[in-house]
């Protein structure tokens, strides 16, 4: 309350330059449809720094149908938007390494079936999309009798209740 005044020009003109029309969007379509206003914005403080907040109100209208005032709750997200970029760069880089990565990669999930191969894996055993796809239904490492017969389950089942290990080569 302190770092904003209930002046409707004093929140347009500190509303960032690239939400301005976004936010106007809602705020009318509110007005117009009576739909609920939501809105993600930046806002500047009067620290002149610009923060993420989410906007939800209603218009408090007269008699005559007249909105005369919004009644609504600003919340600051300024850390979630951080969390969901830096969320959203990681998955970028995560995706990036599958697709690039010259060495065969295949991601399994808590129950041992392949959730997830890059091209590299593909190649590597010579399998179109169909055959991968088949491969993926049907594969469990933990059910896998090439690694019971290696010797190497245990470190497998070490591997999947979380902890950490170095897998031998194996054919």
């Amino acid at each position: 309350p302190e770092d904003l005044s209930d002046s409707l020009d004093e929140f347009w003109s500190r509303i960032h330059p690239d939400d301005y029309r976004s936010t106007q969007q809602a705020v009318n379509q509110h007005l117009e449809e009576r739909v609920p206003f939501h809105a993600d914005y930046r806002l500047q403080t009067k620290s002149k720094e610009f923060r993420w907040f989410h906007a939800r109100g209603n218009a408090i209208w007269n008699e005559p149908g007249r909105a005369i005032r919004m009644s609504g709750s600003m919340t600051d997200i300024t850390e979630r938007k951080q969390v969901v970029e830096e969320l959203r760069q990681s998955e970028e880089r995560f995706r990036s390494l599958m697709e690039r990565s010259p060495l065969a990669i295949e991601i399994l999930n808590p129950e041992g079936h392949i959730s997830q191969v890059n091209a590299a894996w593909l190649s590597l055993y010579g399998v179109n999309e169909e055959e991968t796809k088949e491969v993926l239904a049907q594969y469990n490492m933990l059910s896998d009798s090439q690694i019971v017969d290696q010797g190497i389950m245990p470190l497998v089942e070490r591997a999947f209740s979380g902890n950490h290990v170095i897998l031998p080569p194996f054919r």
